[in-house]
């Protein structure tokens, strides 16, 4: 898992390049490819392809692909997994698109976070920071033993556990559980 010292780390070596003039469309990312928008970076994570399939099961892709910015609190297959059994399928049948839409933009914000900014928003907000997603509804970030966790409206805690896979429209954060609104 990835801690604060990490997301440090790799903001900086982020903010090194950006400054130096690198973070361009033409340049690559800390992840070796080419910068890419959210939504391609998302799909070529291996660790991503539910998170994917639902993008475009919710009718989202103009979403993550479109100027940005976007900051994506993206599942990661095993976040998916934990999910009661039944779930993912029941959400991807196109008669619940709305809900799955809900759900997946509570995982999006209409700016860029790097894992920096966000533990800097939290350090800076005496360790809760409230955050509002595209679906209008809100998170709370913290910072617990070095590793940043998202709590949603019904408790639920998820810790990003890859930070900054850096799109040309936005970042994406991977995390360990899947958040849901009210």
């Amino acid at each position: 898992m990835t801690n604060l010292k990490s997301f440090l780390a790799a903001t900086t070596l982020t903010a090194s390049l950006t400054i130096a003039g690198c973070a361009s469309p033409s340049a690559t990312n800390a992840t070796g490819y080419e910068y890419a928008d959210v939504l391609e970076m998302s799909e070529r994570q291996a660790d991503l392809s539910t998170f994917a399939a639902a993008i475009y099961d919710a009718g989202l892709e103009p979403t993550l692909s479109g100027p940005g910015p976007v900051t994506v609190f993206a599942p990661s297959d095993s976040a998916f997994e934990k999910l009661p059994e039944g779930t993912v399928s029941m959400l991807l049948e196109e008669r619940n698109e709305t809900q799955l839409r809900g759900i997946l933009t509570y995982h999006m914000v209409g700016t860029t976070f790097t894992g920096a900014d966000l533990s800097n928003s939290i350090l800076n907000s005496a360790n809760i920071y409230t955050i509002t997603t595209l679906n209008g509804q809100s998170l709370t970030a913290r910072i617990d033993d070095g590793e940043i966790v998202l709590v949603d409206n019904k408790g639920n805690e998820a810790t990003i556990v890859a930070t900054d896979i850096n799109g040309s429209n936005g970042v994406v954060h991977v995390i360990d559980t899947v958040l849901m609104p009210r």
